[in-house]
This record gives structure tokens, C-alpha cells and sequence, in this order.
């Protein structure tokens, strides 16, 4: 899979009005009943296909850890707090999926629309589902994004966790990537992803595989990897670098979109190879090359 651009859209949490004025500056289509959610995807795609040809039959593949955070809230307090029936509005809302049905809207999409969440593994099943529709060429172009509102009860979140203000600075994020099955244009390539049961399977894949890395080589980890682990890492890759995007984009706004679309945006001839791995131990790694 080759990547042809990659764009991040990471802001302190913004209201609906705010977010309304930054859509305008890439496109003057008119959207109706649209939530925070949507309009997130919506302004992430639009940079990503930012002065790119892009083909009407283009996939959508749009991965979130949360969803829709904002209206989920307001439809469970309304029913528990306020004892009443939902806002219909806000009720369809509710539905995550619908975001990826209006960035085929806004770009004029015909292609496939598929919604994923996988607990801190989303936007690598996302990659991998695409890769596998691309190897049997049902697939030639897609958008491949990760989507995610700010925590909508910060003050809870505060109190329960004990993180002071400062220390909280959370974020929503649209982080996209456009990938081809064709090379020519390219700024970079997907060059495998693989999952695991367990550590021991992909170190020892990397036992395998490793050899055969391009360098200069970076290495990453998602915000799930301990820092004991990450030295075993250090010890068997032995990278020319680090590249850590946790630290950069904040704890709680990490996802391996941010990563992958940073490294893409900030680095030239150099590969990354990421680590992470969800709460049941299983692990995906991510090997990716920058022209």
C-alpha cells in the first residue's frame, strides 16, 4: 500500500461553531445536522485529499477508539439524569458510522464506507482490512482515517483519575492518511503489518524479518507499550532513532494515526517500525517507508 499524503488535525477541545469555520476553509458544501464527530472526519479527510487527484471510486476506512463521545453523553443524560426520552438528533448521532457516510458526501465517494473499532488497535485493523482488500484488488484507492473527541466530561475525568488541569490536555483529533495501490507519486509505502498473540510470536517474527529492514530505521511505540518493554524492543531492533509521538500529541490523544501521518509529514528516506498492542496482550507491528 502506498501512502500519497497524510494529514493531522489535532486541537484543543472546540466547539461546534469553531469547528463549522474550520470546514469552511476546504470546502462550501453545505452539511445539515451534523455533530462535533462528524464534522472532525470531515475537516481530517479534507486535508488529507488537500490538492491530490483523487478518484471517485475511492474506499473509506474510518477507525475511532471512542466514537461519538459529545452525543452519546447528552443521549445518557438525558434518559438517566433527566429521566426523558432521547433528542432524536441527538440519538442518531449516536452512531459513529455515519460520520464516514458524510466524508463520501463531502468528496463525492462512491467506493466502499466501512466504520472499525478495535480496543487500541483500531486504526491497525482499519490498515490491515484495506491491505487485504488491496491484495485482492477490490480496492485501488482509499482514505484511511482515526477520529476521536475529546473526553465530553473532562471535570469527572479529572476527579476520578487525580489529573491536575495541566496535566489533562486533551484533545480532539483527525488524523488521515490516502493510500493507493499504485506508486507512482508516492511519498511512502506500507510495507506490513502484522498481528500477534503474544510478544513472543512477534519477536520472534522480528527475529525473522528483521534483517531485511531498510534503514535508517525508527522505532515507535503505542501509548500501551511500558517502559521496561520498550528497552527489550530497543535491545532486539537497535534502531538509528526513536521517534516518540506520545510524547508530542499528549498521553490521552495518542493514537498510531498521529504517529504514522507525523512521521510521514516530518521525515524523508527514513522507515518506522511501531509497536503496540491492546489490554489482551495481543500486538500489532507496523512497518512503514518514507521516500
Amino acid at each position: 500500500m502506498f501512502i500519497h499524503n497524510a494529514a493531522t488535525f489535532l486541537t484543543r477541545p472546540a466547539d461546534v461553531k469553531t469547528l463549522k469555520e474550520e470546514l469552511k476553509r476546504y470546502t462550501d458544501v453545505y452539511f445539515r445536522r451534523i455533530n462535533k464527530f462528524v464534522m472532525l472526519a470531515l475537516i481530517g479527510a479534507y486535508r488529507c485529499v488537500l490538492n491530490q487527484q483523487i478518484s471517485r471510486d475511492t474506499s473509506i476506512y474510518l477507525t475511532t477508539e471512542n466514537g461519538n463521545l459529545g452525543d452519546t453523553e447528552s443521549v445518557l443524560n438525558q434518559i438517566y439524569r433527566l429521566h426523558s426520552l432521547p433528542m432524536p438528533y441527538n440519538f442518531i448521532n449516536t452512531m459513529a458510522n455515519t460520520a464516514s457516510f458524510y466524508v463520501a458526501q463531502g468528496l463525492n465517494l462512491t467506493g466502499r464506507n466501512i466504520s472499525i473499532s478495535s480496543q487500541n488497535l483500531s486504526f491497525e485493523r482499519g490498515l490491515e482490512l484495506l491491505k487485504t482488500d488491496m491484495d485482492l484488488h477490490v480496492v485501488r484507492s482509499a482514505l484511511a482515517g482515526s477520529v476521536d473527541e475529546a473526553t465530553a466530561s473532562e471535570s469527572h475525568f479529572r476527579e476520578k483519575s487525580g489529573l491536575l488541569h495541566d496535566q489533562v490536555n486533551q484533545v480532539d483529533r483527525s488524523c488521515w492518511l490516502y493510500l493507493r495501490s499504485e506508486q507512482d507519486g508516492a511519498v511512502g509505502e506500507v510495507t506490513a503489518i502484522r498481528s500477534f498473540q503474544t510478544k513472543q510470536d512477534s519477536l520472534q517474527w522480528l527475529e525473522t524479518h528483521g534483517h531485511s529492514c531498510s534503514r535508517p530505521l525508527f522505532l515507535s511505540f503505542g501509548m500501551a507499550i511500558g517502559s521496561e518493554e520498550k528497552e527489550v524492543w530497543r535491545q532486539k531492533i537497535r534502531p538509528d532513532g526513536e521517534f516518540d509521538y506520545i510524547r508530542d500529541c499528549g498521553y490521552l490523544n495518542a493514537t498510531t494515526a498521529c504517529g504514522v501521518a507525523e512521521f510521514v509529514n516530518q521525515f524523508k528516506s527514513a522507515n518506522l517500525l511501531h509497536v503496540n498492542k491492546n489490554f489482551q496482550d495481543q500486538y500489532v507491528i507496523l512497518l512503514m517507508q518514507c521516500y
